[in-house]
């Protein structure tokens, strides 16, 4: 069964060897701009499960336009609620010490 697979490899590559190419400088693109994006994430399970499944950039894809937004969108809504709490303790630091009681 493995040579036969092989053995269909070896005859498309013979066949078609740009498209093969092709293939896999378009997967290398986007599992590496992937792996880039989880790395920078911290998404340590992403970055696994894109480096050890290889199909030909469909699920990096989905993570980097789909999946990594959806973390981004919550982020950014933790990241205003931290800067507004921030904002009134730098108001209530810049009040003299009898008025912050």
């Amino acid at each position: 069964m493995w040579q036969q697979n092989f053995g269909l490899f070896n005859q498309i590559f013979q066949q078609n060897p740009i498209l093969v190419v092709f293939l896999i400088v378009w997967t290398l693109a986007w599992k590496g701009w992937a792996l880039w994006r989880a790395g920078r994430r911290n998404d340590l399970i992403w970055f696994i499960v894109i480096l050890i499944l290889n199909t030909i950039g469909i699920l990096e894809i989905l993570y980097i336009f789909i999946f990594s937004q959806r973390k981004k969108e919550q982020c950014g809504s933790d990241l205003i609620q931290n800067k507004e709490n921030k904002t009134e303790t730098n108001s209530q630091l810049n009040q003299p010490l009898d008025q912050a009681k």
